[in-house]
């Protein structure tokens, strides 16, 4: 049966294209290799706070996260879930009550993929951690620029600063130290965006995880990482 559907649908990795695996060994690796503290472009909100992503947002770790967000790759949420617990896991015991808040796409994004992928993965994320509280906190407010505005990732480092993402907030933070979920970060003016907001109501976001990361012009993968083995 198994032979007769991947002749049907072939399956192969979505970061290499090696048959016959979703997400071979090495591409998976990519993206469990410890954590990255991400330098952001700017920092007011996160000033002292630590944001760090699973891997670098290139080569092979690129392709995966592309797959999976652009592709329909979907299938390979809980391995990219993996990777996330393992860097939430030493935020988590230092702040036991933070609530994990995942990014919502921008309506732009939402209506061109059909899913949330920052909330498939806090679903998958909270599979592994039950006790961990996730809750989906922040929204976009829909506007007739924000659906029809030029997509983020056609827009240069200055111009997404310009243009910051406009969210509200759904549930009642205030006292709750939070830690904000997102897929990727280049600029960080959407982590810087969502701390606001969330700031702006009476809580406090201690920290910020995701799955890669842009590197900054002049600045190696390698010279990123840290607790990488």
């Amino acid at each position: 049966m198994n032979d007769t559907l991947s002749l049907i649908s072939p399956v192969e990795c979505v970061g290499c294209q090696m048959p016959d695996t979703s997400l071979c060994t090495e591409c998976a690796s990519s993206l469990r290799g410890g954590a990255i503290d991400v330098q952001l472009a700017i920092s007011r909100e996160f000033f002292g706070r630590p944001v760090r992503a699973c891997a670098p947002y290139s080569g092979r770790s690129r392709a995966v996260v592309l797959g999976f967000k652009d592709h329909g790759h979907h299938r390979i949420a809980p391995f990219l879930a993996q990777g996330l617990v393992s860097v939430l896991d030493p935020l988590m015991v230092s702040q036991p009550e933070a609530v994990i808040v995942p990014i919502p796409s921008s309506p732009r994004g939402r209506i061109r993929r059909g899913i949330e992928p920052t909330a498939l993965l806090a679903k998958h994320v909270n599979r592994f951690r039950p006790q961990w509280t996730i809750l989906g906190a922040l929204r976009p407010r829909y506007t007739p620029s924000s659906v029809f505005s030029p997509a983020a990732k056609g827009l240069s480092r200055r111009e997404r600063f310009l243009r910051p993402r406009q969210l509200r907030l759904t549930h009642d933070l205030r006292r709750r130290p939070v830690i904000l979920l997102d897929d990727v970060v280049t600029t960080g003016s959407t982590l810087e965006a969502c701390a606001r907001v969330i700031r702006e109501h009476g809580a406090e976001v201690v920290a910020a995880v995701v799955l890669a990361a842009t590197p900054r012009s002049g600045r190696s993968a390698v010279d990123q990482s840290v607790n990488r083995g």
